[in-house]
């Protein structure tokens, strides 16, 4: 985050510098009044604006395809869940899938929180229900760490989920 909070601080600034050359250009040239003052100061306050709410409009537009592309992701899970398949190989089957970009991300996360940092299967998907965007993803794979937790059959709970989704 503070990358982030440093290149919009930059931009800001040099918004507000090409708003002086501006306003330096158009007196030049004498195509305004003193209104144009307001120039720099009008771009650095876009500038702000737009790095201000761009992280909020990327959020809701992953979001949004996440839960598009949800019900046929759980569908694919409860197929591959049916053939006694252990829940790794569940969750590379379907990141490796390009069906599901959106999803597939998401449950790359689950998989790096397994490879690299070792977490065991339950507390990788609670991790990333934690962090992910999607308040259906975020639940689907908190009620799949219960699932594996508490040995429940983990394909009648996805098609359940993947009913659920559809209506």
């Amino acid at each position: 985050t503070s990358t982030y909070v440093s290149i919009e601080l930059f931009a800001s600034l040099f918004a507000f510098i090409l708003g002086w050359v501006v306003f330096a250009l158009v007196m030049i040239l004498g195509w305004g009044g003193w209104l144009y003052v307001l120039t720099p100061f009008a771009l650095a306050s876009l500038s702000l604006m737009g790095f201000y709410f761009y992280p909020n409009s990327e959020r809701n537009s992953v979001q949004k395809k996440i839960v598009q592309e949800l019900p046929f992701a759980t569908i694919h899970m409860a197929a591959i869940a049916g053939s006694d398949v252990e829940p790794t190989k569940i969750f590379r089957i379907i990141a490796m899938s390009k069906e599901y970009p959106n999803v597939g991300r998401e449950i790359r996360k689950v998989i790096n929180q397994l490879e690299i940092y070792g977490y065991d299967v339950v507390t990788a998907l609670k991790n990333v229900a934690k962090t992910t965007s999607s308040k259906k993803l975020a639940e689907l794979f908190s009620g799949m760490a219960t699932n594996i937790s508490s040995g429940g059959a983990l394909k009648s709970y996805l098609e359940k989920k993947a009913e659920n989704y559809l209506l």
